[in-house]
């Protein structure tokens, strides 16, 4: 199967290196690889050029189009069976594309596979698991997989609801049937809505424990905006997925569990006088009901073309708020 390795770049050039020095040593190399450069100011594209020529760069220099819109530019270049979408702030075991793909030719039901990602800590001897995959619960909050456990204590390869992006394949024609990434969402759960709607086509999603990455944690999205910024991102992408992706009886059902969940939110950010986060909260609400139409429009197409019904979809979702399971 012909593989198309894609990796988003913004002013990441100090990442780059041990980035590509682990695609180099890979046991099965990737057909082609893609980078996008997404308006980088640090030398990246000079640095990948010379010393990586066999990589393709897709170059974006008139504005930042966020991580999101990035990745589905550079899938329009690809010509893979699978796509490879990676973060550039992921350094990979020398048989992480091998094991993904084995999984893909092993079982025609997969249709999103994910690496199981490391915490990059070199101060500690050992690397613990940062995610082997999300839960996710039924207002759409996620929680990763065996977090804080070792490798070899999870399981060799396991079924779960989503993944998170920093190493995820998916076959080239179930993503382009769903149109790529949501792009409206810029960055943030657009990887969680993607598992979603994979599954909606009745595929599954694994991770694979023979496929690792070690994770140096949003080495760039990290640096470059606050919490707020964030909190917005993700709150307002999460509402965009349940309401395109739910049922309308379960939307029914679990839209009103999720506002009041917010509604205690902004009260507890209230008393802790972190007013950004309730501002962050509000914009998040506002900018759904300012895109209901555009978001309608999709949620019409996803309801068309999808294979299988909440009934299938529910069991696999923690019925509860993680948020309060997990005190985030």
């Amino acid at each position: 199967m012909k593989i198309s390795l894609i990796v988003l770049n913004y002013n990441g050039k100090h990442l780059l290196k041990d980035y590509f020095d682990s695609v180099n040593i890979q046991t099965r190399s990737p057909d082609e690889i893609i980078l996008f450069d997404n308006c980088s100011v640090d030398g990246s594209f000079d640095f990948v050029r010379k010393k990586y020529p066999n990589v393709r760069i897709i170059k974006e220099d008139s504005y930042n189009t966020g991580a999101v819109l990035g990745l589905n530019i550079a899938s329009k270049y690809a010509t893979g069976e699978l796509f490879l979408f990676q973060s550039n702030d992921v350094r990979m075991d020398k048989n992480c594309i091998k094991v993904l793909e084995e999984a893909f030719k092993k079982n025609g039901k997969v249709g999103l596979g994910t690496s199981v990602s490391l915490t990059a800590n070199r101060t500690q001897k050992e690397e613990f698991v940062e995610n082997a995959g999300a839960e996710m619960d039924v207002i759409g909050f996620t929680w990763p997989l065996h977090y804080g456990k070792k490798r070899k204590e999870i399981p060799r390869e396991e079924e779960v609801f989503c993944v998170y992006g920093n190493s995820i394949m998916v076959r080239a024609e179930i993503f382009k049937t769903l149109g790529g990434f949501d792009e409206k969402y810029f960055a943030l759960h657009d990887d969680i809505d993607l598992s979603w709607r994979v599954r909606l086509l009745g595929y599954t999603v694994c991770y694979h424990a023979g496929s690792y990455v070690s994770h140096l944690g949003h080495a760039t999205l990290g640096k470059t905006y606050n919490r707020a910024q964030k909190r917005y991102w993700s709150e307002r992408n999460c509402l965009r997925t349940m309401l395109k992706n739910y049922s309308l009886k379960s939307l029914c059902i679990y839209l009103p569990f999720y506002i009041c969940i917010l509604g205690a939110e902004m009260g507890y950010h209230v008393r802790k006088f972190r007013f950004d986060l309730c501002i962050a909260i509000i914009r998040a609400i506002g900018w759904n009901g300012f895109y209901l139409v555009d978001t309608l429009k999709k949620r019409i197409y996803i309801q068309r073309i999808r294979k299988i019904n909440d009934s299938q979809i529910l069991p696999l979702l923690y019925h509860g708020s993680l948020k309060l399971r997990f005190g985030r």
